[in-house]
């Protein structure tokens, strides 16, 4: 049985997506609003919005992870909905620590993929 390496391209820059998904290296790709404004999206949420779908049409079935901007349980949960909706594949990277260090993620991470079913990709 032969393995792969999981890459995970970690950009918002659709050229570096472009080339490395053409050659058949990648995973998916993870991203988060800080990348993508360095990477030259702008227009607030909207932009990030619009680059997200058009990185996670380039790569689908690959999956795009997107992570929240927020320790904050509610306005997580909130983003959550909010970025899972703009493809199929996309899901939600949140970590599992919450601000206090301990694992206070958990019970939202177990909450959004069994009641809302929402895809998560758990940092740590």
């Amino acid at each position: 049985m032969s393995t792969l390496t999981g890459i995970f391209l970690d950009t918002g820059n659709l050229q570096e997506v472009r080339r490395y998904h053409a050659l058949g290296i990648i995973r998916g790709v993870t991203t988060n609003p800080t990348i993508l404004v360095k990477d030259g999206v702008r227009g607030g949420w909207e932009g990030i919005e619009e680059r997200c779908k058009a990185i996670a049409g380039l790569v689908a079935p690959l999956p795009v992870s997107v992570e929240a901007t927020t320790n904050e349980p509610d306005e997580m949960r909130e983003q959550a909905r909010r970025v899972s909706g703009w493809a199929q594949n996309i899901n939600v990277k949140i970590p599992i620590h919450g601000p206090e260090g301990g694992t206070d993620n958990l019970r939202l991470i177990h909450e959004l993929e069994t009641q809302e079913d929402i895809r998560v990709n758990v940092t740590a």
